[in-house]
């Protein structure tokens, strides 16, 4: 049974620098709506079943996932990830072993396994931020509701705003702090004036 456990800071801002160079490289593409993309999904199946063909299942579960990860990374022609997706996909790259007999699980375990590795707030508001939620009433009235609408204006392309994430993470040990960039806070506050005014009642 794969078995992630949590990073420490040293190991967040290592992972997160890859993730950083990944993205950079276009060897990771983000994408909204996905964990991890179905190319690398399926080539991370195939692999899989080679494996099991031939070691067996038994050996497979003791092959880590982590020996033929370049491999694959170079075969896909894109690997689409989400904030938590890359994490997850980095920090196996890294720091963590799992098991090529799991990958399969990958995809459906990458939130809960991003939660583990980053800690769950941080990895859902690392989360939340990259996919945006612009224009949701709901949003709004949450406490940062016009700081995640205002990082999405700032940056607009979603590749973007994802390096711009895991940057903010890195410069505070892996931890991600959106209230430390100054232009989002001012562009958050000019947003909840504005919603402010246009909620007051006309005499």
């Amino acid at each position: 049974m794969s078995k992630l456990k949590p990073l420490k800071p040293a190991e967040r801002v290592a992972v997160l620098r890859d993730a950083i160079s990944q993205l950079k490289k276009k060897v990771y593409e983000a994408n909204q709506g996905c964990f991890i993309g179905s190319q690398m999904i399926d080539l991370m199946e195939h692999k899989k079943h080679i494996a099991v063909d031939l070691l067996g299942l038994q050996k497979t579960r003791e092959f880590q996932f982590k020996d033929v990860l370049p491999s694959v990374l170079n075969e896909v022609s894109v690997c689409e990830v989400c904030a938590k997706g890359a994490i997850v996909i980095s920090a196996i790259a890294k720091f963590n072993n799992y098991s090529l007999a799991e990958v399969d699980k990958l995809d459906d375990k990458a939130s809960t396994n991003a939660r583990i590795l980053f800690g769950k707030e941080n990895a859902d508001k690392m989360e939340n931020y990259f996919e945006g939620w612009k224009a949701k009433e709901e949003v709004r009235s949450k406490k940062d509701g016009f700081l995640l609408e205002a990082w999405e204006d700032l940056y607009e392309d979603p590749h973007q705003r994802l390096i711009e994430i895991f940057k903010n993470a890195l410069d505070n040990k892996g931890i991600f702090k959106p209230e430390n960039n100054t232009k989002a806070v001012k562009l958050a506050k000019t947003k909840q004036a504005e919603w402010a005014e246009l909620r007051k009642p006309v005499n």
